[in-house]
């Protein structure tokens, strides 16, 4: 019961950097833990560290206008509980497509990661999908996701007359995919030349799909300031995000991490099944690795260290400050 009460009073803490709170109710939530030192306490708690990270994507989330996200991991391996709309993906998207390391990084096809540790080694890590688009669409960076038979996809694309597109593909199944998602970039090249048209969908097979021109210039995106949707199909019905959640990680890690080449150390409770190198307690990677592995591959247990790592941060520093 003791450590419920801390662990409320502790995001309490995490809400006051988001707006929630005054100076005020900050030291009196501060007061309210006599005798407890809050680093110390953080420090002796990895799945503390990581609930208050996914709190804290929670809340990124909203402050982005994903009103119909909510996210229980930092991996997407959960099902359960879990929950993006195509619309919400899009705006992930755009947001992750505005941070210089994110936008270097999903667009590549191969990295060697240098993995540190008793067993120094370096991986060649790669993501074979993004070779799979098209050749008439040149892919600038994507974020695959599959789970529980729900596959998905956001993307960043220039199309052949040079414009840039921003899309969402979910609730798909894993093998057509990549085939809706060229359909969605289509429909959108159709719909932006000959505007007022209409043009059939019937060959999208995905449950949830939108997509809208990429800005030229990232402003955060409000009820009044939308994207121009070129097209949307359900795209407020709820869905699996699966990996596409690491998107999210990636975007909250870049909040609290100035160094990306800072380091840190795989430990036990870290370790997750999935795809990408294998892992384990003892290897040391750096957050520019950590943003490789989930990436390309999609490394849960990266997300998963990413998560306790950056959550310590977080409970340390007593308020986030994005």
């Amino acid at each position: 019961m003791k450590q419920r009460i801390i662990h409320v009073l502790l995001l309490s803490l995490l809400t006051a950097g988001c707006g929630q709170q005054d100076d005020e109710s900050v030291s009196d939530t501060t007061a309210a833990l006599p005798g407890y030192a809050l680093p110390d306490y953080a420090l002796t708690d990895d799945t503390l560290c990581r609930q208050a990270f996914v709190d804290y994507m929670n809340r990124r989330a909203v402050l982005l206008g994903m009103h119909h996200t909510h996210f229980v991991d930092a991996s997407g391996l959960v099902a359960d509980g879990s929950a993006i709309t195509a619309h919400d993906a899009v705006l992930l998207a755009l947001k992750a497509q505005s941070l210089p390391p994110i936008a270097l990084v999903w667009g590549q096809r191969r990295h060697a990661m240098r993995v540190g540790g008793a067993d120094a080694r370096t991986d060649t890590i790669g993501s074979l999908d993004k070779a799979v688009f098209t050749e008439r669409h040149r892919l600038l960076g994507c974020k695959t996701g599959t789970l529980a038979r729900q596959a998905g996809v956001v993307l960043i694309c220039e199309g052949a007359g040079g414009q840039r597109y921003v899309a969402a593909v979910l609730g798909s199944v894993r093998e057509q995919r990549w085939r809706d998602a060229r359909r969605l970039i289509d429909l959108a090249e159709r719909r932006s030349a000959h505007s007022g048209s209409t043009v059939s969908d019937r060959d999208l097979r995905a449950q949830g799909a939108a997509v809208c021109l990429l800005p030229e210039v990232y402003v955060p995106w409000t009820k009044a300031t939308l994207p121009h949707w070129l097209y949307q199909r359900q795209a407020d019905m709820p869905l699996l995000p699966a990996s596409v959640t690491k998107t999210m990680t990636a975007i909250c890690m870049l909040d609290f991490v100035d160094n990306l080449d800072e380091p840190f150390t795989i430990v036990e409770s870290d370790i997750r099944s999935g795809n990408g190198p294998r892992l384990k307690a003892g290897d040391v990677l750096t957050y520019r690795e950590a943003l490789y592995a989930m990436f390309l591959p999609s490394s849960n247990t990266a997300a998963v260290a990413v998560a306790r790592c950056v959550g310590r941060k977080m409970l340390q520093s007593g308020r986030p400050h994005a």
